[in-house]
C-alpha cells in the first residue's frame, strides 16, 4: 500500500492539497456521535484533483527558513451545514486506504480542530515530510488519503462545501 524506501526515479514538487482536490466522504454532512470516527473527505492519487498529475504522494513538507511563510504548515477549517466553525475539542487526522478501505493505516496523528484553525502563517501547525523507519513514507497511485475526524465530548457533523484545509505535500511523477 505504502512504500518505505528511497524516492526512486521519480520527479517531485512541493504542492498544497486543498477541499477541492477531494471529494466527499462517506460521512461527510452526517452527525457522528460523540467517539465516531467519520471520514469526511477523500481523494485518489493518481485520480483525483491536482492528485490525478501524480504516482506518488508524500504527505507533508520542510518549512522555509524563517518559519513565518505557510509553506509546510497545515491549515483546516471544518464547518458545519449552518456555516458555523466545529467544535474545539473536534480532531482530525489523515488517513491512507486501500480502494476497498480493507487496508488503513493512520498518516498522520490526530490533532485538535483548534491547533489547525489558524489564520496567521507563522503560527500554523508544521506538516513534517512523513516517514516511517526514518525513511520517506510514500502512498501509491490507487490509493485514497482521507480526512477522518472526531470528537470525544460530543457530536460533530462537517459539510466539506463550507470548509476549508490545506496541507503541504510532495507530489511525485
Amino acid at each position: 500500500m505504502v512504500r518505505t524506501r528511497d524516492a526512486g526515479d521519480y520527479e517531485y514538487e512541493g504542492i498544497h492539497l486543498t477541499n477541492a482536490d477531494f471529494t466527499a466522504g462517506k460521512d461527510e454532512g452526517d452527525t457522528l456521535e460523540a467517539g465516531t470516527v467519520g471520514a469526511i473527505a477523500t481523494a485518489e492519487v493518481g485520480e483525483d484533483g491536482q492528485l490525478s498529475s501524480y504516482d506518488r504522494l508524500r504527505i507533508g513538507d520542510r518549512m522555509d527558513k524563517t518559519g513565518k511563510s505557510p509553506k509546510g504548515k497545515i491549515f483546516i477549517e471544518l464547518r458545519d451545514a449552518a456555516d458555523e466553525v466545529v467544535d474545539d475539542r473536534t480532531q482530525v487526522r489523515l488517513m491512507v486506504a486501500d480502494k476497498n478501505s480493507n487496508r488503513r493505516l493512520p498518516v498522520t496523528r490526530w490533532y485538535p480542530h483548534r491547533d489547525l484553525n489558524i489564520e496567521r502563517p507563522d503560527l500554523r501547525t508544521p506538516l513534517e515530510p512523513v516517514t516511517k523507519g526514518g525513511k520517506p513514507w510514500f502512498i501509491r497511485s490507487g490509493r485514497l488519503v482521507v480526512l477522518e475526524v472526531k470528537n470525544q465530548a460530543g457530536t460533530v457533523e462537517v459539510d466539506l462545501d463550507n470548509s476549508t484545509f490545506e496541507f503541504p505535500s510532495r507530489g511525485g511523477y
